[in-house]
């Protein structure tokens, strides 16, 4: 993604909505019509788990606090204890896999939601009542609490998927509602995060952020599926289509229109960004308290919404490859701009450091959508017919290892620079290379250009072929 574009709040990507999974669960008549036909109890569990997704962003800000003022982590530590959140994100087609090939408790839907319901409670209970003193147990449990909310998305992907199969109105509309709904979540975060550590603190914040996978726990069974009909595949069964599905995932990434692409968006994302560092920085150095931090946050959520606006009205008829150059130097620029506030060079152009950190944030969270958006059209791209939704899911699991791969990168250099709790001495230089690191990716992208290329010319000459024929 860019390191300057990392610090816009850059976390695990779920991907497009609906790709996640493959179909599975059959339908029950539906009487009472919500959007697009789809029943108001079901339309009102799956707006409610897609709001959670957005709102279980409310322990982002406390759980740096916590790790910083409680655990007393330096921050390469802090980094690399909230980059191992990223770690369930690295294995999506797992999840789709196994909730269409193992009924549990004879559904293949409902009950993996709430099963990931009572995982992500647990987890941020247990954060919020142990009383944790080393970084091990945490990263435990925040693992497990990734684990639960990844495989909830990935079968709430996929129910959009079967509900929007039908119709493609319905499918835009149903999409738009379930964008709308976490965009929501994530904004009512963002307001409440910075205010509520202050108020309450970091450990009742893990516990507020307990019940947010509760309440998606409750309203999954308002999802309408049939009983699962077959019993559990046999091992031979499973064995064979494991073999099926993995040598056809192979067989397509193997392709340069493949390979290439996915060379490209792992490197996009694991360019470093030194984030316990600034964190860090922030809050010891320039004193910037939990509220503002939170308002931040905020912003930026208001930036992104505009990132994607901007892309959709402006730039999605532009070439692909286009809009990676241009943002990536634009992100670059805007990154060095860091320099001025770790050197206290914006002070002396008269520009306040509350000032500063907002404005900046807004500006690399809106441009860090625009790049994020090309993204998922290279991604939607290059999937062939039959396991679009797997490769897809590989694709975008491909793009959470390169974030955790850039922030443990960023850990690693902030530690090798000796960037601690008060000690930011070389902390311009550490944030200058990250920084300048920024578009060492696009030396990939001629290569993808190319691959896309020749892909499209290969079906233009069997297009051409079969319509002779």
């Amino acid at each position: 993604m860019g390191a300057a574009l990392q610090r816009a709040g850059r976390g695990e990507r779920r991907g497009g909505r609906g790709r996640t999974a493959s179909a599975g669960g059959g339908l029950q008549s539906r009487s009472v019509a919500g959007v697009g036909g789809v029943p108001r109890p079901e339309l009102l569990a799956i707006v409610v788990v897609y709001f959670v997704q957005g709102a279980l962003g409310l322990s982002r800000l406390a759980l740096s606090f916590f790790l910083k003022d409680d655990l007393g982590l330096t921050p390469g530590d802090l980094t690399f204890v909230t980059s191992t959140m990223m770690l369930p994100w690295m294995i999506k087609p797992v999840y789709g896999f196994v909730s269409d090939s193992f009924p549990l408790f004879g559904y293949r839907r409902r009950s993996y939601l709430a099963v990931s319901g009572l995982l992500g409670a647990a987890a941020w209970g247990a954060l919020g009542l142990l009383p944790l003193e080393s970084a091990g147990p945490v990263c435990a449990l925040l693992v497990i609490s990734s684990v639960g909310t990844a495989c909830a998305d990935v079968v709430i992907d996929s129910i959009v998927v079967e509900r929007s199969r039908d119709s493609t109105a319905l499918a835009g509309s149903l999409q738009s509602t379930c964008w709308m709904a976490a965009s929501a979540g994530g904004i009512a975060a963002a307001l409440l995060s910075g205010r509520l550590v202050e108020a309450v603190g970091p450990h009742n914040v893990f516990l507020l952020t307990a019940f947010f996978p509760m309440v998606a726990m409750g309203t999954s069974f308002l999802i309408e599926e049939r009983p699962a009909t077959s019993s559990n595949l046999a091992g031979a069964t499973l064995a064979s289509k494991l073999r099926q599905q993995g040598g056809e995932l192979w067989g397509a990434v193997r392709s340069p229109a493949i390979f290439w692409p996915a060379v490209f968006i792992f490197c996009w994302n694991a360019t470093p960004y030194p984030d316990g560092a600034m964190f860090f920085f922030q809050t010891e150095r320039l004193g910037l308290s939990a509220d503002f931090l939170g308002n931040v946050a905020l912003v930026s959520a208001v930036a992104k919404l505009g990132g994607v606006m901007l892309y959709n009205s402006v730039l999605k008829e532009k070439p692909l490859d286009k809009v990676f150059l241009w943002g990536s130097l634009l992100a670059t620029l805007l990154g060095l701009t860091q320099l001025l506030l770790v050197t206290g060079v914006n002070r002396t152009l008269g520009i306040d450091d509350q000032l500063f950190v907002l404005g900046d944030s807004a500006l690399l969270a809106a441009v860090g959508e625009v790049c994020w958006m090309p993204v998922l059209v290279y991604a939607a791209q290059v999937c062939p017919e039959n396991i679009e939704a797997t490769l897809f899911a590989a694709l975008m699991s491909i793009l959470n290892s390169g974030g955790f791969t850039g922030r443990f990168l960023g850990a690693k250099m902030t530690d090798a620079f000796g960037v601690t709790s008060d000690d930011f001495t070389n902390l311009p230089l550490l944030v200058f290379i990250c920084v300048a690191l920024t578009p060492l990716p696009l030396v990939f992208l001629p290569t993808v250009r190319k691959s896309l290329e020749g892909q499209a010319k290969r079906g233009d000459e069997g297009a051409d072929a079969a319509h002779e024929a």
